[in-house]
C-alpha cells in the first residue's frame, strides 16, 4: 500500500502468507525502497488505542503487530501485521482505512516496527 504495492505483491516478496517474521517484513520494507533501521520490534508496554497510534509521533509510519484471539479464544492469541502510513492505520484485512478488524476489547496492539522514506529517520 505505502509503496504503491497491494498486499499480494509483498506475499509474493516474502514467500509467505502466514507466520511471517519481523526479520521478513523489515527485508520487504526495505526491498520496496524504505529505510526500515531495525529488524526487532519496539514493545509497547501497555495496550494502546488505534487513536493513541494514530496521535503518537514515533508511529506515525511503522508496522503494527496486533494480536487476536483466535476463533474467539482470548488463551490463543494470534499475530497480524498493520501499516500505520502518516498517521493512518490501514488493515488489509479491511476494505477502508482508520479501522482495525476485531472487537477494541480483545486485540492488543503489542509492538511496531518502525520505518520511513530514505532519509527522512534523524
Amino acid at each position: 500500500m505505502a509503496a504503491g504495492v497491494h498486499v499480494e505483491g509483498v506475499v509474493a516478496f516474502v514467500g509467505t502468507r502466514g507466520k511471517t517474521r519481523t526479520r521478513q517484513v523489515a527485508a520487504a520494507l526495505r526491498h520496496f525502497g524504505f529505510n526500515c533501521p531495525r529488524n526487532k520490534l519496539v514493545r509497547l508496554h501497555r495496550n494502546v488505542t488505534v487513536e493513541e497510534v494514530q496521535q503518537n509521533v514515533y508511529t506515525r509510519r511503522c508496522v503494527l503487530k496486533v494480536l487476536y484471539p483466535w476463533e474467539g479464544n482470548i488463551q490463543d492469541m494470534r499475530g497480524h501485521w498493520v501499516l500505520v502510513w502518516n498517521g493512518v492505520v490501514h488493515d488489509p484485512a479491511l476494505p477502508t482505512a482508520g479501522r482495525l478488524c476485531g472487537a477494541a476489547s480483545s486485540r492488543r496492539i503489542t509492538s511496531y516496527l518502525p520505518f520511513d522514506r530514505w532519509g527522512e529517520f534523524s
